[in-house]
């Protein structure tokens, strides 16, 4: 149960945010505090943009699907020269569904997507998603040509849900 308790302690993890309280409450916090949350109910296409420096930097979005909360957070690493995005799924009870991202960054003709599954913010899995890599490798040369006046990077994301089949664990 508690892997999946709605009162277990959880962070913002917006942009130099120190809130820390249960899962319960991080959407009214998100919402008083920050942005607009994005909140779907039917298979959608997201589409948005983020800022892009050329140091380390990671923006984070909250989104509610079907009263499923997740966390999106990209992340430029500029050693490496890719982004990554990865999907924290907050579940306040056992999951009945696997949740999949299809990211595409694009401009023009020019497009790079991947698919990343949903990990649980739970110990298990929080290990798993922070040594992962999902994500696009976008070469410099391309991420420029990629970039909104030279500063954002455009990103579409459609959700594909899938039901947990119980006999899928034996």
């Amino acid at each position: 149960h508690e892997e999946y308790c709605e009162f277990r302690q959880t962070e913002c993890r917006h942009s130099n945010c120190k809130w820390i309280g249960s899962v319960k409450d991080l959407l009214v916090h998100y919402e008083q505090k920050h942005q607009i949350l994005y909140n779907f109910q039917n298979p959608v296409h997201l589409s948005g943009c983020f800022y892009v420096t050329k140091t380390e930097d990671s923006t984070s979005e909250m989104l509610l699907f079907k009263n499923n909360l997740f966390w999106i957070i990209f992340h430029r690493n500029p050693t490496g020269k890719f982004i990554t995005q990865k999907f924290y799924y907050l579940p306040t009870r056992k999951p009945t569904h696997l949740y999949f991202f299809i990211t595409s960054f694009n401009k023009g003709d020019i497009e790079f997507t991947s698919t990343s599954m949903s990990i649980t913010d739970t110990c298990a899995d929080k290990l798993a998603l922070e040594n992962s890599e999902a994500g696009v490798m976008i070469p410099d040369a391309m991420l420029d040509r990629l970039l909104e006046d030279k500063l954002y990077l455009n990103y579409s994301i459609k959700i594909v849900e899938i039901e947990i089949n119980d006999s899928d664990d034996s």
